[in-house]
């Protein structure tokens, strides 16, 4: 270690200090007041200025001597500490220790009797603290030779070096930016550009650009030597252990630039600057580059998003004002393209595969209709290398074709991506929604345009008003149609939502009020799963303000929550079903008046189709119960057949104005209640189901002989066992019976 003149003496005197006090070892109040003894040291000059002088610690001293160190033959263990912090300092700026860096190290020592005694005379020590970093930063940085250019090679990456070794991609369509990047860069002063766009549009990509001009001297004379250097931020702030660490490295940064002359410091995400390596008594990155900055030592590019550059740079004007603004747009489809043409063959190299131009096209194509979330060109680029990862993988091939970039996009999206055809999706809810012809045509052929690419800018994909009596399948078409197209249900019961306040479930409380943060149901729900279908049922129980929030989302495709935030769902398909309309749901134009009349011409007018539900005929009614009843052998395990005598008694003797809910209870009473008591007998290979009379019998069949019926009486509640013998087989029959219910004149007796 080598120290000063001054606190060389320091050091001596203290050790005298502690004698005269008759310890046994020297500590931090001893280090303390030898340095107020020597009035022409730096570090008495700065505890003079805080009002702290020799008198005032030498009356505290007696009272607190040796109370917090321990001692360590001559020096007490937190005076080592001291010692070896303020040695670490000053090593680390190429110079002797000094008295400044002894009360720096002194001041961070948390506990210590020193620091205690500090506070004991109103002094904050993090104001020690800033006031001896301020000193030590003021005089410059002694470098060997060994170490020149040390903080740029370990925290930085030569761009331009990389382009010369073909490690850069090149930037393609980018020329107007780049020569804008360029010209405030040969600015005299306030040559700092920062481009503003939103992530993937290619920020970095031009600063790379901006890297190749530079390396193959296509820029004025006044930038022509320079080569850009990209700051890793997270490794300068990483192991930063000590307080002053993280000052100690930006700085020297900063000055390595300054004296080097040809380095212009790239910094992605560059916001992250703001608040980087701020503690108490210290000050962050943003601030140690202003003067450099304004003054014009050092060219800076930085690189953010419009939201970051609005809350970390926007807000600080002395920050702001140093940096020219480069706005970077989303690309349309064909300069996205041109982009992807031109890496092309670096795609190619790594995955040892060809990309077809279709390929490209279809990934530009189907990641901006079906990727809302993201911007082109790197959700295109996405999918090229999944589709180019999985041809490869799979070793079927070595072209990427339009087919493969579309299952990549399948599985990228959870399989919403491509619809089935038209005839086919008609087919597959046709086997769920019975008795509803007209209304499933009308929701293929609107969902038929969509596929087709003829959507509205604006707005979700698709959008419906389900209109219908209940139980006529609306809120099950809305289960059958994500399940058809592979997309999770967002269900939202909105008789729950029928007070004015409970808006505030769905999209988040205003600010100020209990759960702010949490956000909405309805739009933490989109944020998680964008291409749900989005159905909110019993739309007309709502309150009418809450309906006033649909405007949005069928109008832009988004919905605002407490906190600000859009959730996109221009990916979504938003269905709401009601039961207005019911009494006239046998067509589709007195249905779409009925909405008019209760949402309002205004809401109704924004959907995409209106699809009136018709009453459910006895034909329709008859196919749900032959469903659920095939349904219950599923869930039992062992085949449940029932004549067409029996769909029809149950049929009869169901509710007709409650629709599907009203046989499936029928169902439940007739079929399933009797199935109960005698589903777990073991061995049971088949139940049957018969019409006896006004009874429904239901029998567990257990043997061979499938011919064998009995008859049988109930007794106690309990199930009758039969056997009979056939030759050599065996049928051992359990019977229960439920009487059918009776209809007059639409009430149940």
């Amino acid at each position: 270690m080598r120290f000063t003149a001054f606190a060389e003496k320091v050091i001596d005197r203290s050790k005298a200090v502690s004698a005269r006090l008759g310890c046994p070892f020297t500590g931090t109040e001893h280090l303390l007041l030898a340095i107020l003894s020597e009035p022409e040291c730096a570090a008495c000059k700065l505890l003079a200025a805080r009002g702290v002088t020799y008198q005032v610690v030498d009356r505290m001293i007696p009272e607190m001597s040796g109370g917090s160190d321990v001692s360590d033959g001559v020096f007490s263990v937190r005076l080592r500490h001291v010692i070896e912090y303020a040695s670490l300092q000053a090593d680390r700026r190429g110079g002797e220790i000094g008295t400044e860096h002894l009360l720096q190290a002194l001041s961070s020592e948390d506990g210590c009797t020193a620091v205690k005694l500090l506070s004991q005379a109103g002094v904050k020590p993090a104001e020690i603290y800033a006031d001896a970093a301020s000193v030590i930063n003021l005089r410059p940085v002694k470098h060997s030779a060994a170490r020149e250019d040390g903080y740029l090679r370990k925290y930085g990456t030569d761009l331009c070096e990389a382009y010369r070794r073909g490690r850069l991609d090149p930037c393609i369509g980018r020329e107007r930016e780049c020569d804008a990047l360029i010209d405030v860069l040969c600015r005299r002063t306030k040559n700092a550009p920062i481009l503003l766009g939103e992530a993937g549009v290619g920020k970095t990509a031009i600063v790379e650009g901006a890297a190749k001009m530079l390396a193959e001297d296509l820029v004025p004379a006044a930038l022509r030597g320079k080569t850009i250097i990209s700051v890793d931020v997270a490794s300068v702030v990483s192991g930063a252990k000590y307080r002053g660490d993280f000052e100690e490295r930006f700085r020297g940064l900063i000055n390595e630039a300054i004296s080097r002359g040809d380095a212009i410091l790239f910094f992605d995400e560059i916001h992250t600057l703001v608040g980087a390596g701020a503690a108490e008594g210290a000050i962050d990155a943003s601030d140690m580059m202003k003067v450099p900055l304004g003054r014009g030592m050092i060219s800076v590019i930085g690189a953010t998003t419009f939201g970051e550059y609005e809350k970390y740079i926007e807000p600080d004007p002395a920050l702001s004002r140093r940096f020219t603004p480069i706005p970077v747009a989303e690309p349309d489809n064909e300069l996205a393209r041109r982009m992807i043409e031109g890496v092309r063959t670096v795609y190619e190299k790594h995955h040892g595969v060809t990309i077809t131009s279709s390929a490209i096209e279809a990934a530009v194509g189907l990641s901006r209709r079906f990727i809302k979330n993201r911007y082109l060109p790197d959700k295109a680029l996405d999918l090229i290398d999944d589709a180019s990862c999985a041809v490869s993988k799979t070793g079927s091939g070595t072209v990427v074709t339009a087919a493969d970039v579309e299952v990549a996009l399948r599985r990228r999206c959870g399989g919403t991506a491509v619809f089935p055809a038209s005839d086919e999706l008609r087919a597959k809810l046709g086997e769920r929604i019975l008795g509803q012809k007209k209304a499933l045509d009308g929701i293929c052929a609107a969902l038929s345009r969509k596929s087709a690419g003829f959507c509205r800018e604006r707005g979700p994909f698709a959008s419906f008003l389900f209109t219908g009596p209940t139980g006529s399948g609306k809120t099950e078409c809305c289960r059958a149609l994500a399940e058809t197209l592979g997309r999770p249900l967002l269900r939202f019961d909105m008789s729950e939502y029928s007070e004015h306040h409970s808006i505030a479930r769905l999209i988040g409380s205003p600010p100020g009020y209990v759960g702010h943060d949490d956000g909405g149901q309805l739009t933490r729900a989109v944020f998680r799963q964008p291409f749900a279908v989005v159905c909110l049922d019993e739309a007309d129980k709502a309150h009418p303000d809450i309906l006033g929030i649909l405007l949005q989302i069928l109008e832009e495709g988004e919905l605002t929550d407490g906190r600000g935030r859009k959730a996109d769902m221009s990916a979504a398909i938003v269905i709401l079903t009601s039961n207005e309309g019911s009494a006239n749901s046998a067509g589709f134009i007195p249905s779409q008046k009925s909405a008019d009349r209760f949402f309002g011409r205004e809401l109704v007018n924004r959907f995409d189709s209106v699809i009136g539900f018709d009453r459910l005929d006895d034909e329709a009614l008859r196919g749900i119960i032959r469903c659920r009843i095939a349904a219950l052998g599923d869930v039992c395990g062992i085949p449940v057949e029932a004549d067409e005598d029996v769909i029809s008694a149950i049929a009869e003797s169901c509710d007709k104005k409650y629709g599907g809910r009203g046989a499936l209870r029928a169902v439940a009473e007739l079929v399933e209640a009797p199935l109960a008591s005698i589903i777990n007998i073991s061995g049971t290979e088949r139940v049957l189901l018969r019409l006896c009379g006004k009874d429904i019998e239901v029998t567990a069949v257990k043997g061979l002989d499938r011919s064998a019926f009995l008859e049988y009486n109930l007794k106690n509640d309990t199930a009758e066992r039969t056997d009979i013998k056939n030759g050599s087989n065996e049928t051992v029959c359990y019977r229960r019976r439920a009487r059918l219910r009776q209809r007059d004149r639409g009430v149940l007796l």
